[in-house]
């Protein structure tokens, strides 16, 4: 009789399955393991993704000295390409364009992956978005895009979404980061220079010189969101995962505009220019 009434028991205790505690309690569980475990998973991703901006950089690097090799120590127009249009607009606007404008295909092997960012969720290598560029005129003036002009929003390493924070970005503004010409501390080549700065340095800034030099080439800031960093290729050919906050100084960008900044500690900026670096 006692094996029997063992029998049902085990019987009943299977019928029964867990009880609604019980899986609270499991649930619970996973949770808190998840919320342990999610964060350190998301750590070693972006890691990941910056190392592949990383290596990208070096292939870039390597790119841009075959590209200067072949032009007499001189720097392509973008890193990547313009689209056709903006080759037209600036061309019109009296804007020198060099042949070709940028490393890819001739010096990037063919391989337009190494422009992208893996925390770029654009894929699609014909969509633009419209900027204000810098050139030189045939006679090496420098001058502004009177206008807007197309760059393909896929290409990272050109242009990147807006610095808002140390660690947030405004992906619906999107400005260069890499110019042959850049003047980045002012919105016109006409303004003053800012207070401390001298015109001289001034009109080197962030600009890409022919051969060896100070400065850095470019930045992508998909990694500000987060993770408040932005990674540079400067152009002695190393790079940095710098703070959003040191790099950009404080606040940050505040314009669309052709690099135009305001309330930016210049000393603060300046620290990875070639005036400073």
């Amino acid at each position: 009789m006692s094996n029997n009434l063992m029998s049902n028991r085990n019987e009943n205790a299977a019928e029964r399955g867990f009880s609604l505690i019980e899986l609270l309690v499991v649930i619970a569980v996973i949770a808190i393991l998840a919320a342990i475990i999610y964060p350190v998973f998301a750590s070693a991703r972006e890691k990941g993704r910056q190392a592949t901006v990383i290596s990208s950089y070096s292939r870039v690097y390597a790119a841009l000295g075959r590209y200067e090799l072949d032009h007499g120590n001189q720097a392509p127009d973008v890193l990547y390409d313009y689209p056709p249009s903006t080759v037209t607009a600036l061309q019109a606007a009296n804007i020198k364009v060099s042949t070709p404008p940028g490393l890819y295909p001739a010096y990037s092997e063919h391989d337009a992956s190494i422009f992208q960012d893996p925390n770029n969720k654009v894929s699609d290598k014909t969509a633009t978005t419209q900027v204000f560029v810098n050139g030189l005129t045939a006679d090496g003036t420098l001058i502004k895009s009177p206008a807007k002009v197309d760059m393909y929003t896929f290409d990272a390493l050109d242009v990147s979404p807006m610095v808002t924070g140390d660690k947030s970005i405004d992906d619906t503004r999107m400005v260069p980061r890499y110019q042959k010409a850049w003047t980045s501390l002012k919105a016109d080549p006409a303004d003053p220079a800012p207070a401390g700065v001298t015109e001289a340095a001034y009109l080197q800034q962030m600009a890409i010189p022919g051969g060896t030099g100070n400065g850095y080439v470019t930045c992508t800031t998909y990694h500000v969101q987060g993770y408040s960093k932005v990674l540079v290729l400067f152009r002695s050919g190393t790079t940095k995962t710098v703070d959003a906050t040191q790099f950009f100084g404080a606040p940050a960008e505040t314009s669309d505009d052709i690099g135009a900044i305001t309330g930016v500690s210049a000393a603060t900026f300046w620290k990875y220019t070639p005036n400073g670096y």
